[in-house]
């Protein structure tokens, strides 16, 4: 939940992993998910309002979006919306929503068929030669 960067790094670019841990928030204790939106509506104003670039992404798939609280579509609501560009592997996509919220708001959205095939995307976009 901490950066290990000095403050004033000077960031382009924030990505919002969207969805909770089953146990909670946070690995040093559980925090609600009222305080854990608004931590996140925190982050994306002072994002937005610094210019960055805002990605998110959804890499756990359907498991992760339909907890019993309903948590993780607060989340998803919350984030996506405010996002640049959204990433999500197609298992999370089951139902269109993070490709409708791109369509609705113009917002490119990469569907990936896994986690792992979500590398070349940051590879390209950080032009990151993937053979270093």
């Amino acid at each position: 939940c901490h950066s290990d960067a000095e403050p004033g790094t000077p960031y382009k670019t924030i990505v919002f992993v969207m969805g909770k841990e089953p146990d909670g928030f946070c690995s040093n204790g559980y925090v609600s998910i009222d305080r854990e939106l608004e931590r996140l509506m925190d982050n994306i104003l002072w994002a937005e309002k610094n210019g960055l670039t805002i990605i998110g992404m959804h890499v756990e798939g359907k498991s992760m979006r339909n907890d019993r609280q309903g948590h993780n579509e607060r989340i998803i609501d919350l984030v996506a919306p405010a996002c640049d560009l959204i990433l999500v592997n197609d298992p999370g996509d089951y139902d269109g929503k993070f490709t409708d919220i791109g369509h609705a708001r113009e917002i490119p959205v990469v569907v990936t068929p896994n986690i792992t095939s979500m590398i070349p995307v940051f590879q390209y976009l950080f032009d990151i030669d993937p053979e270093s």
